[in-house]
């Protein structure tokens, strides 16, 4: 799957960020490492699909990302990120509804990223709404074994205030101050190297079903 050469051309991006190094070296990201890559975001979406068919559904090179970074607001101008990265998602691609699993793999990155990162007003609502409502069996989802083996506990920004009676409650169950529920799980880049990658991701990501089922119930 991933080799040594993958993680050799980002390292070396790393030590020279600039167009006209990437230019002299274009050819090995166009031939070894995008391809690489390609080959594990199509082998991943299979491996998902026996869970959920809805994954297949998805254009796999629409749901890479660029290499290119968006510098138009960053004060860092280097032009290239040092990892490639995928969403796979039942919901279309790039989609970043719950119930997918976003992609990051890297020399200083790599990271399996689950549950919904920017909900939209009224899906915030709900989902909090659901929490409000259930808060037992959300906590009870959040202690289980493996949802704390692979990611530790729930991440996401959270609002100082929100709306009564949410606040209300929000010291007993401080989950409905977030404004984001995402879930992250990082490993060396070692792991990418070994035959069974591909279900290791599968089986992180099947951990995150029971967390993904409660948001996408909002």
């Amino acid at each position: 799957m991933f080799t040594q050469e993958y993680f050799e051309f980002f390292i070396e991006l790393t030590m020279n960020n600039a167009k006209t190094w990437f230019d002299e070296n274009r050819s090995t990201y166009e031939k070894k490492v995008r391809p690489t890559f390609i080959q594990f975001a199509e082998q991943l979406q299979t491996r998902l699909s026996e869970v959920n068919p809805d994954f297949a559904l998805s254009d796999i090179r629409k749901s890479i990302f660029r290499i290119n970074r968006d510098i138009r607001f960053s004060k860092d101008k280097t032009p290239y990120k040092t990892f490639m990265s995928v969403i796979l998602s039942p919901h279309g691609s790039k989609s970043m509804q719950a119930g997918g699993l976003y992609v990051e793999i890297g020399p200083e990155n790599c990271a399996l990223y689950s549950g919904n990162y920017m909900p939209e007003k009224q899906e915030l609502q709900n989902i909090r709404q659901r929490i409000f409502a259930n808060p037992a069996k959300f906590q009870s989802i959040l202690e289980e074994k493996r949802f704390v083996k692979y990611f530790s506990h729930m991440r996401g920004e959270q609002n100082k205030r929100i709306e009564k009676p949410f606040m209300e409650k929000a010291s007993e169950v401080p989950a409905l101050l977030n404004k984001q529920f995402y879930i992250m799980h990082t490993f060396e880049p070692e792991r990418s190297l070994e035959p069974d990658f591909i279900n290791y991701c599968a089986q992180v990501y099947e951990s995150s079903i029971p967390f993904n089922q409660f948001i996408m119930g909002a």
